[in-house]
């Protein structure tokens, strides 16, 4: 769920930059490349856990390792150098406003998002291939997932890890850099708008959250890599898990909410992004029971069945209620047709009477279960709960069609 809310709010941001024209501007640009960099980011460590989680033996080809481990440090590397972007586009709007739309067009920024990107990979890559060159003495790494430090420590002779260390030293201080350009950034912004209310007002609306997102992303980077090079034998593995994870976990789910929502302060944006995401989790928990019922065996029972008609129906429900009100928040007339209004209602009527034709099915299941034990089964049946299931929402959908046809002719005579 996580993972998924993760995705969910991720890609909802990408989508409101990319439809909303008002919003096609450096600073929501670089929202927009931080957005997908957290996006892949994620991709390198959630699959592999969750499958984890569901194996006894928790094994990754050295190849797959390497791998893991250059996703998640480019991606780190990454996020920094977008943040750093991010604090000049703030410096250039607050203290040069003039030269701003000169110096930072949006296909500038693009380039410099795309540039940054990749230079990252670049460096990361290197690193990695120095440690693809080291010979390995033991095949076990304690930890979550795949970092290169780990892999760099089971090397059988330490002498051959100097060069990898100067590398690592190198990449460390370039980042490090990043830090201090950041900070050098914002002793400007703050003797700016110390002297002017306008100016008090522009970087409590843009800066402070830019601000919360780097603080986020440097405590938890920071928290990792003291407790990859100082792990301590004394903390619980639940605590040395967790502060593995953090900066996995917390950045990428925290960082488009606090800081998404407030750039897009038109409320529509807001609406829309909040539905959006909405909806997304709703889809995603009716289909994660109704794929669980269907593919497990030991489900196949009266009370789960109609609990999966019961997520069904509501993904039926809400089909005719949100794709069109989303449609509304990004469009400035709000129209539909007569009969699209007809079938609107006949979707949502016919979806509240089905579920409450299914919960009074629940409730005789459990009447049947607890007070006639000995008739369940024979009363019970898989088929017969099926049909009947189809049976009232066959009359739930027929009554109202009925009712939106009768209402459709009287329109047509009229």
């Amino acid at each position: 769920m996580c993972y998924c809310i993760t995705v969910l709010v991720n890609v909802c941001l990408i989508l409101i930059i990319i439809l909303n024209n008002e919003l096609h501007e450096p600073m929501y640009i670089l929202l927009c490349a931080f957005c997908m960099n957290a996006l892949y980011g994620t991709a390198g460590f959630y699959p592999k856990f969750l499958s984890d989680l569901l194996s006894p033996v928790h094994v990754i080809s050295y190849s797959g390792c390497l791998l893991q481990a250059h996703v998640l440090y480019s991606f780190a590397c990454s996020d920094l150098s977008i943040l750093a972007l991010m604090a000049y586009d703030r410096y250039l709007a607050i203290c040069r406003p003039l030269e701003y739309h000169s110096v930072m067009s949006v296909q500038k920024v693009m380039k410099l998002a795309s540039f940054f990107w990749l230079t990252s990979v670049f460096i990361v890559a290197v690193n990695i291939f120095l440690t693809y060159k080291l010979k390995l003495c033991s095949p076990y790494i304690n930890r979550l997932f795949c970092v290169n430090w780990s892999i760099v420590s089971l090397a059988c002779f330490s002498n051959e890890t100097s060069i990898n260390e100067i590398v690592a030293n190198i990449t460390i201080l370039i980042y490090i850099l990043h830090g201090f350009f950041i900070v050098w950034s914002y002793m400007y912004i703050i003797k700016r708008c110390a002297s002017s209310i306008e100016n008090r007002a522009k970087f409590l609306q843009t800066c402070v959250p830019h601000l919360i997102s780097l603080s986020t992303f440097i405590l938890t980077i920071l928290i990792d890599i003291i407790n990859n090079r100082l792990s301590s034998a004394n903390l619980a593995k639940t605590l040395q898990n967790f502060i593995a994870m953090e900066f996995l976990v917390i950045p990428p789910l925290m960082n488009p909410l606090i800081y998404g929502l407030n750039e897009t302060r038109n409320y529509r944006s807001i609406i829309f992004f909040l539905t959006l995401v909405c909806y997304f989790i709703i889809i995603l928990v009716n289909v994660c029971v109704v794929l669980i019922i269907i593919l497990n065996n030991e489900l196949h029972e009266p009370m789960y069945i109609l609990l999966c008609a019961f997520c069904m129906n509501s993904l039926y429900g809400t089909a005719g209620f949100y794709p069109k009100f989303l449609s509304d928040l990004l469009s400035p007339v709000h129209v539909i047709s007569y009969s699209g209004c007809l079938l609107q209602a006949q979707v949502l009527y016919s979806f509240a009477c089905s579920d409450l034709s299914i919960l009074a099915l629940m409730a005789y299941d459990r009447y049947l279960a607890i007070c006639r034990p000995l008739e369940y089964h024979s009363v019970m049946s898989k088929k017969r709960v099926i049909t009947l299931a189809q049976v009232l929402y066959y009359f739930a959908c027929s009554d109202l069609s009925i009712l939106a046809l009768m209402t459709y002719d009287q329109y047509l005579a009229i």
